[in-house]
């Protein structure tokens, strides 16, 4: 067995396992997304805020695919420098597709949860023995 046709061998190898690699990454990324959005939609649309307050989420699976592709092809051409980049712009895209569902007037929650929330924070103050100012 002469080198040429070792080198042919292992070109051929990396030639099949790409074309298997690439699909198969594809794939799973493109199930990962359609799992994250089905899931994040779901909780965050059965989570209400108050009587009158809900949360919707309308995060779509080709987006958030996209986003994951173009993430990780950034990550592999910078060498794992655009990590912190790719983690803001999928927090940005699933921060944009939520939204809050309103009932009546949203100056009446915001006076009943300001009052509420004042309560709260002196009582959390007293409790931990803080003194916390604005």
């Amino acid at each position: 067995v002469g080198r040429e046709e070792v080198r042919r061998t292992q070109w051929a190898l990396i030639g099949i396992a790409v074309t298997v690699a690439l699909p198969a990454g594809a794939a799973f990324a493109a199930l990962s997304s359609y799992v994250q959005s089905r899931v994040t939609n779901a909780i965050l649309n059965l989570t209400t805020v108050s009587t009158n307050v809900r949360v919707l989420s309308r995060l779509k699976m080709r987006v958030l695919f996209r986003n994951q592709l173009f993430n990780a092809l950034a990550i592999v051409l910078t060498c794992g420098l655009a990590i912190p980049w790719a983690a803001v712009r999928t927090a940005k895209l699933r921060t944009e597709s939520v939204s809050l569902g309103v009932s009546g007037e949203l100056d009446d929650f915001v006076a009943d949860t300001a009052a509420r929330g004042t309560a709260s924070a002196d009582a959390a103050s007293e409790f931990f023995s803080l003194d916390i100012s604005i």
